[in-house]
């Protein structure tokens, strides 16, 4: 500021950055700019840092600021409300009766919210409690009818510390701020220097908030419809019950275990138009939406929809059968609930079946649910082809009954070695000469004649192979991804050996091209690393 603009910090810019940065939740770097400042703070400086220590629940950083305010403003009503607020959040009650206490033994009171409006040159004034503005009865009618509004939209208020800090007078004077006015600049002003604008800030928005959710409507094409009813949603249905379908601009995502890391993980991921015609998405998350659907649930009203469409419509189920989100309420519930709604076109009266879903993931979950994401797109720097994914899950099916540990050894000669080993038996299979992508090597000759266990043994000594452990029963549950009908698999281990991926390809119809519209793959969890 000195420098490049030639202003002098005072003590408002040293609060500004103290409130910033305890807003953020850097309240050891607020309370070191404090600290550091060339001048004493005052009691807005502390109280900036107060209100964060509220934010952030920090119970001791916030005593340490009450007993700065309070050597500044000893009879100030708003720091002990504010301190016991802090207590009631951090659920320490013990302290909250102390302050309480020491607020009726010294007659302390807080001091009743005034705020206070600017329009058309004249100032309104709302305290708590008083009704005596002319336009009262008009601005509790509002009110009564913003919160049938916040109510129709799921809001849900944090009544946690409503006991103590209700903020009336503020929603008084927003609710008259959007009276019908003519046209005019409206001014606010709080008197109370140290309340939660929260309540006020989501009231304000409430005649928007409508209009400000998350949106999503598509119709399925006739392409879309034969993917999901007769390929992916039976597949990802053995892959687990719930999992999370993740929309963006470009793709409909469906992802098992990538928050949880619990067993494996498998990512179905289309292109929007692989599925969908006239796709429409919006919300204030970059246009992303993430929730969590019962697969079983979806793929019944997926299937009924389409029953419907054939039966009585005329014609493909194409741009008569949109899927979107909407929010309902059920008729044993008083707050409305996110569903993912079929709705077929083209009869006189719309057909709809509807799945309940999650309610939709924060902004730091969606990016979490991203991060995992592309976590999980790194691939194995070698892959091996297994034509026949038959033959492979036969094998399987027999290993189930040795044992339940299989020993996997991938190496860049295209060779694939399934073992597994009890005290009693070693069963095994070896699949040579697959076809290779990413690094490759040629097997030495002189390793020919030797066993399959013996070639994959000198091959990891080589640096040529990996070798990790998974369980049989997540193997086995990888291979039910058949039932979306690839046409062929690419087997490899992660670097480090973190994980074993196996990526199903798919060609577009009457061609041998990969359709890059389309993409499924799992990662097992690895029990023991072996060697690579």
């Amino acid at each position: 500021m000195i420098t490049q603009h030639g202003i002098e910090p005072n003590v408002t810019h040293y609060g500004c950055m103290v409130d910033l940065l305890g807003r953020t939740g850097h309240l050891i770097e607020a309370f070191e700019v404090i600290q550091n400042m060339p001048m004493k703070p005052n009691s807005v400086v502390w109280g900036a840092l107060l209100g964060a220590c509220r934010m952030h629940k920090d119970a001791e950083l916030a005593e340490m600021a009450a007993k700065k305010m309070l050597e500044l403003e000893q009879d100030n009503g708003a720091v002990y409300v504010l301190l016991c607020n802090i207590y009631a959040a951090c659920n320490k009650w013990e302290n909250l009766r102390e302050v309480r206490q020491m607020m009726m033994n010294r007659g302390i009171k807080k001091t009743p919210g005034c705020s206070l409006i600017e329009l058309n040159g004249i100032v309104h004034e709302f305290v708590a409690g008083d009704r005596s503005h002319p336009q009262s009865e008009k601005i509790y009618s509002k009110l009564d009818e913003m919160i049938k509004d916040l109510k129709f939209v799921g809001y849900s208020p944090d009544t946690s510390e409503v006991f103590l800090d209700a903020g009336e007078e503020d929603i008084k004077r927003v609710h008259y701020s959007i009276l019908p006015h003519e046209p005019s600049i409206a001014r606010l002003l709080s008197a109370v220097r140290y309340c939660c604008v929260a309540a006020t800030s989501s009231i304000s928005e409430t005649g928007t908030e409508k209009y400000r959710e998350m949106k999503f409507k598509a119709f399925l094409t006739e392409n879309g419809v034969n993917l999901l009813e007769k390929r992916f949603l039976p597949a990802l249905d053995k892959m687990g019950k719930i999992c999370h379908l993740y929309l963006n601009r470009d793709h409909a995502i469906f992802l098992h275990n990538l928050l949880n890391g619990d067993g494996v993980q498998s990512i179905a991921q289309f292109r929007k138009e692989a599925l969908f015609d006239d796709y429409r998405i919006s919300s204030q998350n970059e246009d992303r939406i993430a929730f969590a659907v019962d697969i079983s649930l979806l793929h019944r009203a997926l299937r009924s929809s389409v029953s419907i469409c054939s039966e009585f419509g005329n014609g493909p189920t194409a741009n008569r059968l949109q899927i979107k989100l909407v929010k309902k309420l059920p008729s044993n519930s008083t707050q409305p609930m996110p569903f993912l709604t079929f709705e077929t076109k083209g009869y006189k009266s719309a057909v709809i079946q509807d799945v309940p879903i999650s309610k939709p993931l924060s902004r730091a979950q969606v990016l979490e649910l991203q991060t995992a994401l592309d976590m999980a797109q790194d691939l194995p720097q070698t892959l091996v082809q297994v034509p026949d994914l038959n033959q492979l899950q036969n094998f399987v099916d027999r290993m189930r009954h040795v044992g339940e540990l299989l020993n996997i050894s991938i190496s860049k000669y295209g060779d694939l070695h399934i073992q597994i080993s009890t005290t009693l038996i070693t069963l095994g299979a070896e699949f040579q000469k697959l076809l290779v992508l990413g690094e490759r090597a040629d097997a030495p000759s002189e390793d020919q004649n030797l066993s399959a266990q013996t070639r994959s043994a000198r091959a990891i000594l080589r640096g040529d192979a990996q070798s990790v452990q998974v369980s049989v029963k997540h193997f086995g549950k990888s291979l039910q991804c058949h039932l979306a009908k690839p046409d062929c698999a690419f087997y490899g281990i992660t670097p480090q050996g973190s994980c074993l991926t196996v990526i199903f390809q798919f060609f577009i119809p009457g061609s041998h091209q990969m359709d890059k519209s389309i993409s499924l793959h799992c990662r097992l969890p690895v029990l023991d690393q072996g060697s690579g």
